[in-house]
């Protein structure tokens, strides 16, 4: 199968298109209001802070933090543009504008309720920001759509969409084990909820005929 991006692909994603370019504005804007020494309380009310979500009731938090980057670090703004760019444009083209919108959203309030659970649990206690629920939860739901696919890490590397979904869990699991300031914890947050949409996990039927087959493989494989 060929890479998700294609040289046209963009022109037919007018979703995916609006948020990168909404993505870059907003990290001006704020990189400006730092600069010029004004709106920066704005900024802090708007990223995710599960104390002020649910004790002062921001809840806007809740989906707000998502267009924030660190204004330090345009890497953070980078890589998450770039993911979006290469991921969303078939996603958008294959489910349509209104079902990515839906995604989207789902995968920042999937992020959102991860984080809050995660400093409820005492595991974290600094707000959060970035795109990165939303930029997981795509690759997480172009792996399981293609899992025979083949995409280039980086433009070189082959690897199935499967091995995609594996290596990227992988790779969250070391973060959240290491001392690192990304917070891992949003990024579980997309990721499930891609696999929740994408494998149909929501429909109570569409669940236990999993788990049913699931169960199946396993006594299949123990006898054989």
């Amino acid at each position: 199968m060929r890479h998700p991006f294609s040289s046209h692909a963009l022109a037919r994603a007018p979703v995916v298109k609006a948020l990168l370019i909404a993505l870059v504005l907003i990290y001006i804007l704020f990189e400006l209001s730092v600069r010029l020494n004004w709106g920066a309380e704005f900024f802090y009310l708007c990223e995710l802070n599960p104390t002020q979500v649910f004790q002062d009731g921001y809840v806007w938090q809740l989906f707000t933090y998502a267009f924030l980057h660190e204004v330090s670090n345009p890497m953070h703004l980078v890589f998450n543009c770039l993911l979006f760019f290469f991921i969303g444009p078939e996603l958008e083209i294959r489910w349509g504008g209104k079902r990515f919108v839906f995604f989207t959203l789902a995968a920042i309030l999937g992020g959102a309720i991860f984080v809050s659970l995660s400093f409820w649990l005492g595991l974290s206690d600094q707000p959060v920001i970035g795109f990165s629920a939303v930029c997981l939860g795509l690759i997480v739901a172009w792996g399981l759509s293609h899992r025979e696919g083949i995409i280039y890490v980086f433009g070189m590397i082959p690897i199935s969409g499967l091995a995609l979904v594996f290596w990227t869990l992988g790779l969250e699991i070391l973060y959240a084990l290491s001392i690192s300031h990304v917070s891992s914890a949003a990024h579980f947050g997309g990721m499930a909820v891609g696999a929740v949409l994408t494998m149909g996990w929501w429909r109570p039927n569409r669940l236990k005929k999993y788990m049913q087959k699931m169960t199946f493989t396993s006594h299949r494989d123990r006898w054989n």
